[in-house]
């Protein structure tokens, strides 16, 4: 009976060159891990810096239409009870087209500050005595300070920001004998007549297009 021969032990050499083609491999395959790993990590954190700096734009013109919305409504409050100019210019059938001026007394431009921006308005105002429906049309200019525009803004020369226009009756509802001037609550008596007993929103134009 024949006897069975041990097979030979490997060579070092052999057993050295398997664990190198091993850990080849294995480098091989974490290469290829990262790299699987980086194209879907870069394109994420790409993705992530385009939506936060989207969300921060969004929120910064937010803000700046709040605040522009908020001035005007602002304006348009403040001269619908007291007229501005006090004493507007006018030919003999009560009409007139006053320059581009406040919304309010005091500084000119009136300056509104909402949520740390600050926002310049101005006025104008065409009167028509004769029209109870449009007494006073007033044109309002909106602009943050910091319009590259402003000056030509607040002159009502460019396309400002936000703009509106809004018509003021100021007869009372059940009428009265025809305004012999513009209605103003600056008038040295100790009752001054009412003004703009209503109001109608003509245009609310966001830099030029309306809305």
């Amino acid at each position: 009976m024949a006897r069975a021969h041990p097979s030979p032990a490997p060579s070092p050499r052999r057993a050295l060159a398997r664990r190198a083609d091993e850990r080849g491999a294995s480098l091989i395959l974490a290469l290829v891990f990262i790299l699987a790993i980086s194209l879907i990590v870069i394109p994420l954190a790409d993705w992530a810096s385009t939506s936060l700096t989207n969300t921060n734009n969004f929120k910064k013109a937010t803000d700046v239409n709040y605040a522009l919305s908020s001035a005007v409504n602002t304006a348009i409050e403040a001269i619908r009870q007291n007229p501005m100019p006090q004493s507007p210019i006018l030919n003999v059938r009560g009409y007139g087209v006053q320059a581009v001026g406040a919304c309010w007394t005091g500084a000119t431009p009136n300056q509104v500050q909402v949520n740390g921006l600050s926002v310049d308005v101005s006025c104008q105002t065409t009167v028509n005595l004769t029209n109870a429906a449009e007494t006073r049309k007033v044109t309002v200019d909106a602009c943050v300070s910091t319009y590259a525009q402003l000056s030509q803004c607040l002159a009502q020369t460019a396309t400002p920001q936000l703009q509106a226009v809004v018509a003021f009756d100021d007869y009372p509802a059940g009428g009265a004998a025809t305004l012999q001037q513009q209605c103003n609550r600056a008038y040295p008596t100790a009752n001054p007549p009412p003004c703009g007993f209503s109001q109608n929103l003509l245009a609310w134009d966001w830099a030029g297009q309306s809305s």
